[in-house]
């Protein structure tokens, strides 16, 4: 299994600005944001985006046990 390191230099080769990695464990604290800002997002949910599922990574991914993310300059 390729290690942080491998992945960040391959990255770095494919172009990608940088990385990070984090767990897979539900976004809490962007849950409570969302929950206390419910008015503001209302025309997402109003289309059908569930945001409140998206702060829970297993929703998309259960077996899941971290994440990458990959930030592209433009």
């Amino acid at each position: 299994m390729p290690m942080k390191e491998e992945i960040s230099d391959k990255a770095a080769e494919c172009g990608f600005a940088d990385v990070g990695f984090t767990t897979a464990e539900p976004f809490s604290s962007q849950r409570a944001l969302l929950e206390e800002r419910r008015e503001e997002f209302g025309w997402a949910i109003g289309s059908g985006l569930d945001l409140i599922a998206g702060t829970d990574p297993a929703t998309v991914l259960p077996g899941a046990k971290a994440i990458i993310v990959l930030i592209e300059p433009y």
